[in-house]
Protein backbone atom coordinates (compact mmCIF):
# COMPACT_ATOMS: atom_id res chain seq x y z
CA UNK A 1 0.00 0.00 0.00
CA UNK A 2 2.66 2.34 0.81
CA UNK A 3 5.06 2.01 -2.31
CA UNK A 4 1.78 2.38 -4.01
CA UNK A 5 1.19 5.86 -2.19
CA UNK A 6 4.99 7.05 -2.45
CA UNK A 7 4.49 6.36 -6.26
CA UNK A 8 1.27 8.36 -6.78
CA UNK A 9 3.08 11.16 -4.70
CA UNK A 10 5.75 10.88 -6.76
CA UNK A 11 3.60 10.86 -9.92
CA UNK A 12 1.74 14.38 -8.69
CA UNK A 13 4.72 15.81 -7.68
CA UNK A 14 5.82 15.38 -11.23
CA UNK A 15 2.73 16.91 -12.81
CA UNK A 16 3.10 19.26 -10.45
CA UNK A 17 7.04 20.36 -12.00
CA UNK A 18 6.38 19.62 -15.76
CA UNK A 19 3.26 22.31 -15.07
CA UNK A 20 5.82 24.92 -13.52
CA UNK A 21 8.29 24.25 -16.05
CA UNK A 22 5.37 25.43 -19.09
CA UNK A 23 4.09 28.11 -17.34
CA UNK A 24 7.47 29.42 -17.72
CA UNK A 25 7.24 28.77 -21.28
CA UNK A 26 4.09 30.26 -22.17
CA UNK A 27 4.47 33.09 -24.75
CA UNK A 28 1.59 35.58 -25.41
CA UNK A 29 1.17 37.22 -29.08
CA UNK A 30 0.07 40.95 -28.75
CA UNK A 31 -1.33 43.32 -31.41
CA UNK A 32 -0.76 46.59 -29.17
CA UNK A 33 2.09 48.07 -26.87
CA UNK A 34 0.03 48.04 -24.27
CA UNK A 35 -0.18 44.09 -24.24
CA UNK A 36 3.67 44.09 -22.97
CA UNK A 37 4.56 44.50 -19.27
CA UNK A 38 5.34 48.21 -18.60
CA UNK A 39 7.66 49.81 -18.41
CA UNK A 40 8.59 49.52 -22.05
CA UNK A 41 11.32 50.98 -24.16
CA UNK A 42 11.07 52.01 -27.60
CA UNK A 43 13.87 52.55 -30.51
CA UNK A 44 12.46 54.69 -33.02
CA UNK A 45 15.68 54.76 -35.48
CA UNK A 46 15.60 58.42 -35.36
CA UNK A 47 19.09 58.16 -35.63
CA UNK A 48 18.90 56.59 -38.94
CA UNK A 49 16.63 59.45 -40.01
CA UNK A 50 19.88 61.31 -42.47
CA UNK A 51 19.01 64.65 -43.77
CA UNK A 52 19.88 66.33 -45.94
CA UNK A 53 20.39 63.43 -48.15
CA UNK A 54 18.40 60.49 -47.37
CA UNK A 55 20.12 56.88 -47.24
CA UNK A 56 19.80 53.23 -46.48
CA UNK A 57 22.69 51.47 -44.67
CA UNK A 58 22.71 48.24 -45.34
CA UNK A 59 25.32 46.81 -42.73
CA UNK A 60 24.65 45.24 -38.99
CA UNK A 61 24.17 48.38 -36.72
CA UNK A 62 24.16 49.20 -33.28
CA UNK A 63 21.29 51.35 -31.79
CA UNK A 64 21.96 52.54 -28.00
CA UNK A 65 19.00 53.55 -25.49
CA UNK A 66 18.66 53.48 -21.59
CA UNK A 67 18.42 49.59 -21.09
CA UNK A 68 21.21 48.91 -22.84
CA UNK A 69 21.83 48.52 -26.69
CA UNK A 70 20.59 46.58 -29.56
CA UNK A 71 22.08 45.29 -32.88
CA UNK A 72 19.76 45.50 -35.89
CA UNK A 73 21.73 42.90 -38.53
CA UNK A 74 20.74 41.63 -41.79
CA UNK A 75 21.28 39.10 -43.88
CA UNK A 76 22.58 39.30 -47.53
CA UNK A 77 22.49 42.68 -48.29
CA UNK A 78 18.61 42.47 -48.33
CA UNK A 79 18.24 44.49 -45.06
CA UNK A 80 18.00 48.52 -45.11
CA UNK A 81 18.03 50.64 -42.34
CA UNK A 82 18.09 54.66 -43.09
CA UNK A 83 15.05 56.87 -44.41
CA UNK A 84 16.21 56.62 -48.26
CA UNK A 85 16.93 54.15 -51.23
CA UNK A 86 19.23 53.56 -53.17
CA UNK A 87 17.95 55.25 -56.49
CA UNK A 88 19.61 58.47 -57.10
CA UNK A 89 15.70 59.75 -56.81
CA UNK A 90 14.27 59.92 -53.62
CA UNK A 91 11.44 57.01 -53.51
CA UNK A 92 9.01 56.18 -50.06
CA UNK A 93 9.66 52.29 -49.39
CA UNK A 94 7.35 50.64 -51.27
CA UNK A 95 4.53 48.44 -49.67
CA UNK A 96 2.55 47.38 -52.47
CA UNK A 97 -1.63 47.76 -51.76
CA UNK A 98 -0.50 48.71 -48.09
CA UNK A 99 0.90 52.55 -48.93
CA UNK A 100 4.62 53.55 -48.22
CA UNK A 101 6.89 54.33 -45.74
CA UNK A 102 9.11 57.76 -45.98
CA UNK A 103 11.32 60.53 -44.64
CA UNK A 104 8.57 62.39 -43.74
CA UNK A 105 5.81 60.21 -42.28
CA UNK A 106 8.40 57.48 -40.64
CA UNK A 107 11.99 59.24 -40.17
CA UNK A 108 14.31 56.53 -39.91
CA UNK A 109 12.95 52.64 -40.07
CA UNK A 110 14.30 49.31 -41.12
CA UNK A 111 13.05 47.38 -43.68
CA UNK A 112 13.35 44.11 -46.33
CA UNK A 113 14.80 45.15 -50.16
CA UNK A 114 12.85 41.69 -51.49
CA UNK A 115 10.70 38.90 -51.12
CA UNK A 116 13.13 36.88 -48.82
CA UNK A 117 15.14 38.00 -46.18
CA UNK A 118 16.05 38.15 -42.82
CA UNK A 119 16.46 40.89 -40.36
CA UNK A 120 17.02 40.50 -36.64
CA UNK A 121 17.32 42.44 -33.28
CA UNK A 122 19.13 41.18 -30.87
CA UNK A 123 19.85 42.62 -27.28
CA UNK A 124 22.48 43.16 -25.06
CA UNK A 125 20.66 41.48 -22.39
CA UNK A 126 17.33 39.53 -22.67
CA UNK A 127 13.97 40.66 -22.11
CA UNK A 128 10.75 39.48 -21.77
CA UNK A 129 8.77 40.88 -23.94
CA UNK A 130 8.82 42.51 -27.73
CA UNK A 131 6.99 43.80 -30.79
CA UNK A 132 7.00 46.42 -33.83
CA UNK A 133 5.07 48.69 -35.72
CA UNK A 134 5.20 46.55 -38.46
CA UNK A 135 4.07 46.30 -42.59
CA UNK A 136 4.43 44.57 -45.54
CA UNK A 137 3.74 43.84 -49.34
CA UNK A 138 0.75 41.95 -48.48
CA UNK A 139 -0.04 40.62 -52.43
CA UNK A 140 3.23 39.18 -52.49
CA UNK A 141 3.55 35.46 -53.65
CA UNK A 142 5.31 33.16 -50.70
CA UNK A 143 7.03 32.71 -48.52
CA UNK A 144 5.12 34.63 -46.05
CA UNK A 145 6.02 37.33 -43.09
CA UNK A 146 6.95 36.01 -40.56
CA UNK A 147 7.61 37.14 -36.96
CA UNK A 148 10.23 35.22 -34.60
CA UNK A 149 11.34 35.36 -30.83
CA UNK A 150 14.81 34.16 -30.04
CA UNK A 151 16.12 32.09 -26.81
CA UNK A 152 19.74 31.31 -25.96
CA UNK A 153 21.74 29.71 -28.75
CA UNK A 154 19.17 31.51 -31.08
CA UNK A 155 16.58 28.59 -30.48
CA UNK A 156 13.01 29.89 -31.66
CA UNK A 157 10.81 30.58 -28.67
CA UNK A 158 7.95 31.79 -30.98
CA UNK A 159 7.40 31.83 -34.72
CA UNK A 160 4.14 33.05 -36.70
CA UNK A 161 3.63 33.43 -40.51
CA UNK A 162 1.50 36.94 -40.71
CA UNK A 163 -0.44 35.90 -43.58
CA UNK A 164 -1.38 32.69 -42.07
CA UNK A 165 -4.19 34.46 -39.77
CA UNK A 166 -6.85 36.83 -40.73
CA UNK A 167 -6.52 38.18 -36.78
CA UNK A 168 -2.92 38.04 -37.71
CA UNK A 169 -2.27 39.81 -41.27
CA UNK A 170 -2.17 43.39 -41.94
CA UNK A 171 -3.93 44.77 -45.42
CA UNK A 172 -5.62 47.80 -46.51
CA UNK A 173 -2.82 50.23 -44.51
CA UNK A 174 -2.75 54.38 -45.00
CA UNK A 175 0.77 55.35 -46.10
CA UNK A 176 2.86 55.76 -42.88
CA UNK A 177 0.89 53.06 -41.10
CA UNK A 178 1.22 49.62 -39.93
CA UNK A 179 0.30 47.34 -37.45
CA UNK A 180 1.67 46.08 -34.08
CA UNK A 181 2.79 42.58 -33.85
CA UNK A 182 4.83 41.00 -30.59
CA UNK A 183 5.23 38.28 -28.26
CA UNK A 184 5.08 38.62 -24.01
CA UNK A 185 6.82 36.08 -22.09
CA UNK A 186 7.03 34.62 -18.25
CA UNK A 187 10.51 35.33 -18.30
CA UNK A 188 13.33 37.47 -19.55
CA UNK A 189 14.75 34.75 -21.78
CA UNK A 190 14.39 36.78 -25.20
CA UNK A 191 17.68 37.52 -26.50
CA UNK A 192 16.55 38.78 -30.21
CA UNK A 193 13.53 39.54 -32.25
CA UNK A 194 13.33 38.71 -35.86
CA UNK A 195 11.77 39.11 -39.14
CA UNK A 196 11.29 37.61 -42.38
CA UNK A 197 10.11 37.96 -46.21
CA UNK A 198 7.31 39.93 -48.02
CA UNK A 199 9.90 43.01 -48.32
CA UNK A 200 8.83 43.51 -44.38
CA UNK A 201 9.26 46.78 -42.65
CA UNK A 202 9.62 47.51 -38.85
CA UNK A 203 9.98 50.78 -36.99
CA UNK A 204 9.46 51.77 -33.31
CA UNK A 205 10.62 48.52 -32.19
CA UNK A 206 9.19 47.93 -28.16
CA UNK A 207 10.53 45.87 -25.34
CA UNK A 208 10.46 45.27 -21.52
CA UNK A 209 12.25 43.07 -19.20
CA UNK A 210 8.95 43.14 -16.87
CA UNK A 211 7.49 39.57 -15.93
CA UNK A 212 4.34 38.82 -13.76
CA UNK A 213 4.48 38.42 -10.33
CA UNK A 214 2.97 35.11 -10.69
CA UNK A 215 5.79 34.11 -12.94
CA UNK A 216 8.20 33.89 -9.62
CA UNK A 217 5.51 31.99 -6.79
CA UNK A 218 6.82 32.03 -3.20
CA UNK A 219 7.58 29.29 -2.31
CA UNK A 220 7.00 27.93 -5.71
CA UNK A 221 5.43 24.75 -6.69
CA UNK A 222 8.67 23.46 -7.65
CA UNK A 223 9.49 23.42 -4.01
CA UNK A 224 6.27 22.70 -2.26
CA UNK A 225 6.51 19.69 -4.63
CA UNK A 226 10.20 18.27 -4.00
CA UNK A 227 9.26 19.05 -0.45
CA UNK A 228 6.66 16.77 -0.11
CA UNK A 229 8.28 14.13 -2.01
CA UNK A 230 11.33 14.17 0.67
CA UNK A 231 8.45 14.41 3.18
CA UNK A 232 7.04 11.18 1.83
CA UNK A 233 10.15 9.46 1.65
CA UNK A 234 11.27 10.16 5.92
CA UNK A 235 8.01 8.58 6.60
CA UNK A 236 8.50 5.59 4.34
CA UNK A 237 12.26 5.04 5.59
CA UNK A 238 10.93 5.66 9.27
CA UNK A 239 8.24 3.06 9.02
CA UNK A 240 10.89 0.18 7.46
CA UNK A 241 13.17 1.19 10.55
CA UNK A 242 9.90 0.75 12.96
CA UNK A 243 10.38 -3.19 14.66
CA UNK A 244 7.28 -5.44 14.05
CA UNK A 245 5.09 -5.25 17.44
Amino acid sequence: MYPRRSRIVGALALCALLSCAAERGQAAFVTSPSGLLGPVEVIDFEQFNFSPNPMYLTTAQVIGNSLGTVTWEPTSGNGLIGNGQFTAVYEPFGLGSNGKWSRDGRGGFTGLNSESGIMTYRFATPVSGVGALINYRPENPEPGPEVLILGAGDTILEHIVLSDDPSWEISGTADEQGAFRGFQRNQADIVAFQVRNRGIAVDDLTFTRSVPVSAVPEPSTAVLALAGLAGVAGIQRARRRRPAS
